[in-house]
């Protein structure tokens, strides 16, 4: 896979539903850069767990990937502190077996079962 062998990942949507990509980019421990679109701000956190831009916006995009490139080069302090909250953001947002008990509660709430 491409993203194993990349420094970053970089996602300049226009529109975007779900960024799978995001996720898939966070599983392999790389930061990842991308426009402030769609369900995108759902899952990335400006400086916290990712990075974003505006959409459209081309100086944004290059100021952010500018100050990605050098943290990646020279601080790794800050790309560590990113790589570690997005870690944190898959299990505590994406787990599989979290969201799937999840939506067993609600559909069991729906069906006025008892769990």
């Amino acid at each position: 896979m491409y993203i194993e062998i990349c420094d970053m990942v970089a996602v300049p949507s226009l529109w975007e539903g779900f960024g799978l990509v995001i996720l898939e980019g966070m599983i392999k421990r790389k930061p990842v850069l991308a426009s402030n679109v769609g369900g995108i701000p759902e899952i990335i956190e400006d400086g916290i767990n990712g990075y974003l831009f505006e959409s459209e916006n081309e100086k944004s995009l290059q100021e952010k990937f500018l100050n990605l490139y050098v943290a990646i080069s020279e601080y790794k302090n800050e790309i560590d502190f990113i790589k570690k909250n997005a870690m944190i953001t898959l299990k505590d947002k994406f787990d599989i077996s979290k969201n799937s008990e999840l939506y067993r509660q609600l559909y069991y709430r729906k069906l006025k079962l008892n769990l």
